[in-house]
């Protein structure tokens, strides 16, 4: 049950975030943390041919770490 709401207030504030793709090129905040510490490791998959679903499984799973993390701040 902690497990669902934590995914659905996730999935809630996301669609609040409102993400556009210069939000991701030019991040501040969470993402630019994000995005600093996993952009080498998904241009690595990228070029080693993973395929897109894996590698957009990798970022969701990170950001939904780092989405939990401030939750409990």
């Amino acid at each position: 049950e902690k497990r669902y709401e934590s995914h659905t207030k996730l999935l809630q504030s996301l669609l609040q975030w409102n993400l556009k793709p210069q939000d991701i090129e030019n991040p501040e905040g969470d993402i630019k943390v994000l995005k600093k510490r996993n952009a080498s490791k998904v241009f690595t998959m990228y070029q080693n041919e993973v395929s897109e679903e894996k590698i957009i499984k990798f970022i969701e799973i990170r950001l939904a770490d780092m989405f939990h993390k401030v939750l409990k701040e």
